[in-house]
């Protein structure tokens, strides 16, 4: 199942920014670029989503391979890498893309994005079958749609490990469409360790079920959920382990979250 449908090679590109949410493409024009060396950033496409404010698109288009996200001297040489594949990308929408001609950097990122580090291990392991199968839980904190999306580490950073799985008969990386899993708080309490709550990343899952919660809405989500228990921990004078996940789940839903 794509996240974001790639335009077909012979797409039109005179008219690909007009109206379009999202847009990847532009084969031919990033193969004349790369071979005249104008062009940096790895894989065969650019990707950008459009923003509410007219005129104003999201580009994700810069991989960074071969890089531990613990390590100073990784990062900074992500870092490095990054912006200059970014540049290189705006430059070529400029020269290249109708509809860019007079188009600027507005702004990027305050610094590398790293998709995977450590993570700890909790009350439950969220994995790969708790997306696929839709799975709902007595705990669940919030619900999710967003299917498992998997970077290689390796190579160009590019190409998704799940483009390899979809070899698999009848292999699905996301729940039937209209289901949504959730994600138990379960996963925000460490085992062994008391009164600490952990959101986001570093939530316990497997590799392939961190490709799914790994993103910004989900993160948000967990993040709003710990806090919530962390006051409702220190309201009732009880760890966040042992804390009553009605009350947890009750205030949430008051705070207007889907759960």
């Amino acid at each position: 199942q794509m996240r974001f449908p790639k335009l077909p090679p012979d797409a039109d590109v005179a008219t690909l920014a007009k109206g379009a949410v999202s847009v990847a493409g532009y084969y031919d024009l990033v193969a004349k670029a790369r071979s005249n060396g104008e062009y940096y950033a790895p894989g065969d496409l650019i990707f950008y989503i459009s923003r509410p404010t007219y005129g104003i698109v999201t580009f994700n288009t810069t991989h960074v391979g071969h890089v531990d996200g613990t390590k100073a001297a990784d990062l900074t040489r992500a870092e490095i890498e990054g912006r200059r594949q970014m540049i290189s990308i705006a430059a070529f929408v400029r020269k290249y893309v109708p509809g860019f001609e007079n188009s600027y950097l507005l702004c990027s990122a305050a610094h590398i994005g790293v998709r995977e580090t450590r993570r700890i291990l909790g009350e439950y392991v969220f994995s790969e079958e708790d997306v696929v199968e839709g799975r709902k839980f007595g705990d669940g904190i919030c619900r999710l749609a967003y299917p498992v999306d998997i970077h290689s580490g390796e190579g160009d950073g590019y190409t998704r490990k799940e483009e390899e799985l979809q070899q698999r008969t009848n292999y699905r990386n996301a729940p039937l469409p209209g289901d949504w899993y959730e994600i138990p708080y379960r996963c925000l309490v460490p085992l062994r360790v008391e009164n600490v709550l952990v959101a986001g990343r570093c939530v316990s899952s497997t590799h392939a079920g961190h490709g799914a919660i790994r993103i910004m809405p989900s993160c948000v989500a967990m993040g709003q959920a710990a806090g919530t228990a962390a006051a409702l921990s220190l309201k009732t004078q009880t760890s966040p382990r042992c804390l009553d996940i009605g009350i947890l789940i009750n205030e949430l839903r008051k705070q207007g979250a889907l759960v």
